[in-house]
């Protein structure tokens, strides 16, 4: 297996930054409504906001009054929280096994598609 070719993932974001379809942003600081302020000093209005996990949970920068239960974990259901247009992705256990992980995710991904596409729940 160490002589196959490693698969890169991550190479259509390099053609959407190229294209300019996709935009990096420095660390986001705040929200005021619709509102993301960045460390940069811009912001950018936003319609939904997505919570895309990294290797470890850590919630700490998001300042939302009943946003987590009392285990410190964010209320949802299946990614879909209970703050209006804010939605979760990647999460251990989020539908199934395997939602935490890249060969899993894309379903996760498919079923909250209609909730974004909508404006929210």
């Amino acid at each position: 297996m160490r002589r196959q070719k490693e698969k890169v993932y991550g190479w259509e974001l390099k053609k959407l930054l190229k294209a300019g379809d996709v935009q990096l942003k420095a660390r986001t600081i705040g929200v005021e409504e619709s509102t993301v302020q960045f460390a940069d000093g811009t912001s950018l209005e936003v319609q939904n906001i997505i919570w895309a996990t990294g290797y470890r949970l850590n919630y700490d920068w998001i300042h939302i009054e009943g946003f987590l239960d009392e285990q410190q974990q964010p209320i949802h259901q299946r990614g879909v929280s209970v703050i209006r247009n804010l939605f979760f992705l990647g999460l251990p256990w989020l539908s199934c096994r395997g939602s935490a992980l890249l060969g899993w995710v894309g379903e996760d991904a498919k079923r909250l598609l209609p909730y974004i596409v909508d404006k929210g729940v």
